[in-house]
Formats: structure tokens, sequence, C-alpha cells
């Protein structure tokens, strides 16, 4: 159910913070043109299933449906993405690898200047608990694999919330 609210959360803040905003433009290079005919993608999406070969340019198969929806599945990621740090984080985790080098250090991923900075931390962060999760029988927590084209769509995701919060006067932590 959170995983759905945060997708849904993305329609609400594409509405605010990108429709009709200097990002719009951007937004059509990375994710499409959101005019095309909702229904009828969507239509096409549950009677075909996903375009073929989203796995190259989308987060998830329901992203390939449209712009809309991939915008949405990008922001229910990052969100997801920003919530898993701060929580391993606020537990005081550290992955360190052979010779002790930290993989994985605490770090306010809400205040992060870059996407890549998160990705630094994600990547190691579910390599670990994908691994625990296996050792114990369990599929991956989380089974999803970032794509080029989809980690450019959360770097936008990111630097779209990082406008928002310096326009809104939060500054830089």
């Amino acid at each position: 159910v959170l995983g759905h609210f945060r997708h849904e959360s993305g329609h609400h803040y594409w509405q605010l913070l990108v429709a009709n905003s200097a990002a719009q433009a951007q937004f059509r290079q990375l994710f499409g043109d959101e005019r095309v005919d909702y229904d009828t993608a969507i239509g096409n999406h549950y009677g075909s299933g996903p375009k073929p070969g989203w796995e190259s340019r989308y987060i998830t198969a329901y992203a390939s449906s449209h712009p809309l929806e991939d915008w949405a599945e990008s922001w229910a990621h990052f969100v997801t993405i920003v919530d898993s740090l701060e929580t391993a984080t606020e537990f005081g985790v550290v992955i360190t690898g052979n010779g002790s080098k930290q993989l994985f250090a605490p770090l306010d991923s809400y205040w992060s200047t870059t996407f890549d900075e998160l990705l630094e931390q994600w990547l190691p962060l579910t390599y670990a608990v994908n691994s625990i999760n296996r050792s114990s029988g369990h599929g991956d927590l989380y089974p999803f694999v970032l794509c080029r084209p989809a980690i450019q769509k959360l770097r936008f995701v990111q630097q779209v919330v990082r406008n928002a919060r310096f326009s809104l006067g939060q500054g830089a932590g």
C-alpha cells in the first residue's frame, strides 16, 4: 500500500511542481509528451502488455504505459530511496567491504545535492539487503534494476524536489 501511495503522490506533485513550469520541457525530453491520450495509452498497456524492451528505458513495466505513469513510478522510487536511506541512517547502518572500505555510510538523504550521492549509498545498501533476503530464502527486498534512462529520470525528480525546496526558501540544510 505504501508504494501505491507514493506512486499516487507523484501525480499530485507532477501537477504542483512540473505542469506549466520551466521543468516541463525537460520532463518531455526524459519522459515523453504527457498530452498523449491517457485512456488509449493505459488501454494499450492492459490490452497488449508493456512496451517491448521496457527494461532498458523504464523503472517498471507500468512506467512504460504513459509519460505521467513513468513520472509517478519514478517519483515513487525516488521517495522509496530517500526514505529507506534515511531509515538506514537513523538505525546507524554501516556497510563495509573487503579492506573495511565503507560502502554505505549514514547520510542526510533529504539534503543531498545530487541523485548520484544517493545512488552511491543506495546500490550497496540494496545489494546487502537483497543478499540477506536471499540467504533467508526470500526474494529481493528491492527487485528493480535501475537502467540509465531510469537513473536520468530519478536525477530529474531529485532536481525538481531540490528546486522546489529552494524556491520555498528552505535552503540547503
